[in-house]
């Protein structure tokens, strides 16, 4: 990977990137909350001759810097601003947006403010309504819920934020691939899961689950059957018909199933 990586100066600090810059259509990926683009490092290489393929780093994660001005930028809103600027600058047409956990988020984001993303595909992520404030409905309190907005983080806590994020070794990734999770886990700022997570309690911005209902033929949804965080009945009650449910895995679909996930796209 990382012979194609090189930083954007986005106005909030350096974002890292993947581009293999190829003349196809273009396949983005976005990373969940404190992980890295080199989650995706499989689905990278299954994919590399098919597709244009970026994947980002987003600010105070992985090899991007922490971001200048921490309480603009560490928000949905926010990291939407800095990939539209890389979008912008690369002058990006005809996108594919593959978005996990908090990639979720920003990519429904992303589908109403820039025009050129076609599609967007949400791994380990249920569309939840601002308006109507149903978190409670969408999600389960898991046993390392209580870590997601936590500043600091032991090696043991990370590991098992990763193991519960759906990231463990297993047939297709070696012990060391989880390694890398843990240690961009550990890496990732500090400040900005505090104030991502106080962001997210704000209610700000596009209202998700409005959002795909408006653009239903856009969206698919992927959705392990053991996610420790998500209520399936939520999921089959507002989104069967665009949701795909993965049984024998977990928060991450894309890692645990890369060759059906490949076969898919």
């Amino acid at each position: 990977m990382e012979s194609f990586c090189t930083y954007f100066q986005s106005k909030n600090g350096k974002m890292h990137y993947y581009d293999n810059k190829l003349n196809k259509k273009i396949l983005l990926f976005i990373h969940g909350l404190s992980a890295c683009k080199e989650v995706f490092y499989q689905q990278i290489e299954l994919l590399k001759n098919e597709y244009r393929i970026i994947a980002v780093d987003l600010l105070g994660h992985g090899a991007s810097e922490n971001a200048l001005n921490a309480e603009e930028a560490y928000s949905n809103l926010g990291f939407t601003d800095s990939i539209v600027e890389l979008l912008s600058y690369l002058k990006a047409q005809n996108i594919i947006i593959y978005g996990w956990s908090l990639g979720g988020a920003i990519a429904i984001d992303l589908l109403e403010r820039f025009p050129e993303t076609k599609k967007i595909i949400l791994d380990g992520y249920p569309p939840v309504s601002f308006k109507t404030k149903n978190f409670e409905n969408a999600y389960l309190y898991h046993e390392t819920t209580h870590l997601i907005a936590q500043r600091v983080l032991s090696e043991v806590e990370a590991f098992a934020y990763v193991k519960n994020g759906g990231i463990n070794a297993n047939e297709n990734h070696t012990s060391d691939r989880v390694d890398k999770i843990v240690k961009a886990v550990l890496r990732a700022n500090g400040s900005l899961k505090e104030i991502w997570f106080n962001s997210l309690l704000k209610l700000v911005g596009i209202s998700p689950k409005e959002c795909v209902e408006r653009n239903r033929d856009k969206v698919t949804i992927l959705i392990g059957e053991n996610d420790p965080g998500i209520n399936m009945n939520y999921m089959k009650d507002h989104f069967k018909d665009i949701t795909e449910f993965y049984p024998n895995a977990g928060h991450a679909v894309f890692w645990e199933r890369p060759y059906e996930i490949r076969k898919y796209l």
